[in-house]
């Protein structure tokens, strides 16, 4: 049941990255992107902005999920206990996705270089942040593996 509502918060975050991806690149091939000034506010403070407010989402996701692993561990109602994980772990995944899905239409407006590399640290966390049962039961302290 984890797994399920988790996957489907991964996966519908790769298929907005996808479509927003797909429509900047048909409005910049038919030129229908507003293109900015070299010396325009949203060309010069756009870029810088993003990633100052991707830094600080990105680190406060993971912070704030591993923190409240040890509560959730803690929690002795098995499905109190998956209901906080499913909180925490979408919590973490749509904050990583907001990134990304905003990264993509910064990028087309702004043409920078830094918020292309800030989009790939943010895929690249995207994919860390995968849910498999393994990943799971080790956030949740439940070994099943009998040696």
């Amino acid at each position: 049941m984890i797994i399920k509502k988790l996957n489907v918060i991964y996966y519908l975050i790769y298929t907005l990255i996808i479509l927003f991806t797909i429509v900047g690149y048909i409005f910049n091939y038919n030129g229908l992107f507003y293109s900015v000034p070299e010396n325009n506010f949203l060309n010069t403070y756009l870029p810088y902005l993003f990633i100052f407010l991707s830094l600080i989402c990105l680190v406060f996701g993971f912070i704030f999920f591993e923190l409240n692993k040890s509560k959730i561990r803690n929690i002795k109602n098995e499905w109190e206990q998956n209901r906080k994980y499913i909180q925490i772990a979408g919590f973490r995944l749509y904050l990583v996705g907001f990134t990304l899905v905003v990264g993509v239409p910064v990028f087309y407006i702004s043409y920078n270089v830094m918020v292309l590399y800030c989009i790939g640290v943010s895929a690249v966390l995207l994919l860390l942040c995968k849910p498999t049962e393994n990943k799971i039961m080790n956030d949740l302290n439940k070994n099943t593996d009998t040696y």
